[in-house]
């Protein structure tokens, strides 16, 4: 992801050095269309990336809460057992 930004960083600023360079109006304008789609289109990449990731670490947590409690479970079941063979052992 690291890399991606990098790339983009590179378009916009060689685009940001072409718009300068020229001074025709028209010129300018088309340049800054330009550099105003790429801007959207990376933004829009990144969002999209991070949505991803956000996904993926919801799912991880989720399956973590959920192995904790089955485990969690599981330990009182054999704890309450525990305490059952105990009170037969002990009468």
């Amino acid at each position: 992801m690291e890399f991606l930004k990098k790339v983009h960083e590179q378009e916009l600023k060689e685009l940001a050095a072409l718009a300068y360079r020229d001074t025709t109006e028209e010129n300018r304008e088309f340049w800054k269309s330009e550099l105003s789609q790429a801007i959207r289109d990376i933004q829009s990449e990144y969002d999209n990336k991070v949505d991803q990731l956000r996904g993926d670490m919801e799912s991880y947590y989720n399956l973590k809460v959920q192995e904790f409690r089955t485990g969690a479970t599981k330990q009182n079941m054999e704890v309450t057992h525990v305490k059952e063979e105990n009170k037969k052992l002990v009468k």
